[in-house]
């Protein structure tokens, strides 16, 4: 990848890279624009640069992240459970100054679109009904991923998406995956007490 000229931000945490990037993969060039960022994640929604190429990865999502992430070792391993959009791939991605020399390394890897379901419960008309079913869904995904292994760090509703009219879990935090299946108590102590209070219902 490749840094653009600099942005202008209007928030104080600053993204650690500009808002839209040159990304070469798979031997095709994508325009990145930044979709959004975590305390260690920037997203990045990849856009062909020739759209007549039809590049099945256009329209997905590049993430990066500085250091080693259990996310897309997890996704991938429980794909089939539908609680994780799927891995496309994850490599190194090398970052590039304007001469094409490399400046660092950032683990990275590439997901299926998902909306955040802080903004798409932020669509006008959308009914309490359909407000609800969200939050049902939201507390399925977690139940499904206590049962193979894995707490959320954050529960916040930014880090569920809509995918296809599912919900799933967009950012799987930095927990590793623990061994046994987590008793009930436990998951309303430490999960859902922290869902209740950043859901705000």
């Amino acid at each position: 990848m490749v840094r653009n000229e600099e942005q202008q931000w209007t928030h104080t945490r600053r993204p650690p890279l500009p808002a839209t990037l040159d990304a070469y993969v798979c031997d095709c060039h994508f325009r990145a624009l930044c979709r959004g960022r975590g305390l260690f994640k920037v997203a990045y929604l990849l856009e062909a640069v020739h759209p007549n190429d039809g590049h099945p990865l256009a329209g997905k999502v590049l993430k990066l992240r500085k250091e080693a992430d259990p996310e897309p070792k997890l996704c991938a391993e429980h794909m089939l459970s539908g609680v994780y959009p799927r891995i496309l791939a994850a490599a190194p991605v090398f970052e590039l100054d304007s001469v094409a020399q490399p400046v660092c390394q950032w683990n990275g890897w590439i997901t299926d679109l998902a909306v955040p379901l802080d903004q798409a419960l932020r669509q006008p008309g959308l009914s309490r009904e359909a407000v609800g079913r969200c939050i049902v869904g939201a507390v399925r995904c977690m139940l499904r991923a206590a049962r193979h292994g894995h707490s959320m760090d954050d529960p916040s509703l930014c880090n569920f998406g809509m995918l296809g009219g599912d919900v799933v879990i967009i950012d799987a935090g930095r927990s590793p995956p623990f061994d046994k299946e987590m008793a009930k108590s436990q998951f309303n102590k430490d999960v859902m007490r922290k869902f209740w209070a950043r859901v705000g219902l």
